[in-house]
């Protein structure tokens, strides 16, 4: 059976098997815009540049690619993974691509290039969400090993550790004025913590399954999980 990812306009509606489509709206219909073929397995992670000119697209067959969004053109491909890419952020400044992967890394791309500029050993297990801080210049990423990890970019060096999740970190998001990262996962909460210097400020509790999205809303005093 084949399932299609589609990008309605802005929002993820589905993932499936080594396809991308995207969908575009007016004021009273929905059309398809592109399908974006070129991964040869499932597609698990998507994500826009910020000038929504392209997208990346990252896939169990241990690829990125980088499509033009208003042609559908396949652009580039990058290749470093050893195997399969789960989620993918484009930084906020446009220049770079990260991915994370089942092979316990998370890879940081120059968008414009596609040259791999750095390869995080980002945890000891599978990595799993990644978030950019606001100004590009941290990258946070969450792993199955029950750890958050905080990354200065380009430089690679690891700031800081974010220890106090009972299961594994599923995702990871970075607030918008750049002070405080949340993360959620398998031990059912959502944790915020301090980004500087990585204390834990509040532990968020009330679902009764594995967490496996958090995301701030734009002015910053919300926080949505799932």
């Amino acid at each position: 059976m084949k399932a299609n990812l589609l990008l309605a306009f802005i929002a993820v509606v589905m993932v499936g098997c080594g396809t991308t489509q995207t969908s575009s709206s007016g004021s009273n219909e929905q059309y398809l815009v592109h399908t974006l073929n070129g991964h040869t397995n499932v597609v698990y992670g998507i994500t826009w540049s910020p000038d929504s000119k392209k997208i990346a697209s990252g896939s169990i067959d241990s690829t990125v690619k980088i499509w033009d969004a208003v042609q559908g053109k396949d652009l580039m491909t990058l290749k470093g993974h050893t195997n399969g890419v789960g989620r993918i952020a484009w930084s906020p400044n446009g220049k770079y691509i990260a991915s994370t992967g089942r092979d316990k890394t998370v890879r940081v791309w120059d968008a414009g290039t596609g040259g791999e500029i750095l390869k995080l050993d980002a945890g000891t297990d599978v990595i799993f969400g990644v978030s950019w801080s606001p100004d590009s210049g941290r990258l946070g990423n969450g792993c199955a090993d029950k750890k958050a990890r905080v990354w200065e970019i380009p430089s690679g060096k690891l700031l800081r550790t974010l220890e106090g999740h009972t299961g594994s970190v599923v995702d990871v998001d970075w607030s918008p004025d750049g002070r405080k990262i949340a993360s959620c996962g398998g031990d059912k909460t959502v944790k915020i913590w301090y980004a500087l210097n990585g204390k834990l400020l509040h532990t968020l509790e009330g679902h009764t399954s594995t967490v496996m999205a958090v995301k701030w809303s734009p002015n910053g005093k919300e926080l949505l999980s799932g």
